[in-house]
């Protein structure tokens, strides 16, 4: 997972020349697995993401086969893992946790300045609405993480359950 011009195809890249991870860039599953369990605008009382905590165990357990089910048309090397880099997974982090509780999470993260820079500069035809707002950018709202770690992502890497991988780290190397 990571921001546009975060280094998050690097990391994919690097990632999948092992034997066993499938690179598969960026799919909308996870996306549609939200829509389709809770209405984003508001559930009863309550909005998305809050509203996941009303799910039952057996809507997660179905909802994680949904989407496993959904992405393996872009799986095609029978590899047993696979990256979905997505950059809006990052606001369906609380629920990639629960219909997937053993899913390995890759926080790609460069340098704010850089990726916001990199990010504002750069013409994103859908999707990225946030990318038009310097404000946003730099400010890392609404969630962009160009600034700093979100409350939630930052709950995750303290749990063990995403790791931060730093683009920093990887310049230069060959």
């Amino acid at each position: 997972m990571g921001l546009p011009r975060s280094g998050s195809t690097l990391l994919e890249q690097i990632l999948a020349s092992h034997s066993m991870i499938e690179g598969t860039r960026e799919l909308p599953a996870l996306n549609s697995v939200a829509k389709r369990l809770v209405d984003y605008e508001r559930v009863g009382d309550r909005r998305y993401p809050e509203a996941i905590a009303g799910l039952t165990a057996e809507q997660l357990k179905v909802a994680g086969e949904e989407f496993l089910s959904a992405t393996r048309v872009h799986r095609k090397l029978g590899r047993p893992f696979f990256i979905d880099k997505t950059p809006s997974n990052f606001h369906h982090l609380g629920l990639l946790h629960l219909i997937l509780p053993n899913a390995k999470i890759i926080d790609a993260r460069r340098h704010p300045l850089g990726c916001g820079f990199a990010i504002f500069k750069q013409h994103f035809p859908y999707g990225q609405s946030f990318a038009f707002d310097l404000t946003a950018v730099i400010s890392g709202t609404p969630g962009s993480r160009a600034g700093e770690p979100q409350e939630e992502q930052a709950h995750a890497e303290k749990a063990g359950r995403a790791a931060p991988g730093r683009w920093d780290g990887l310049e230069g190397r060959t």
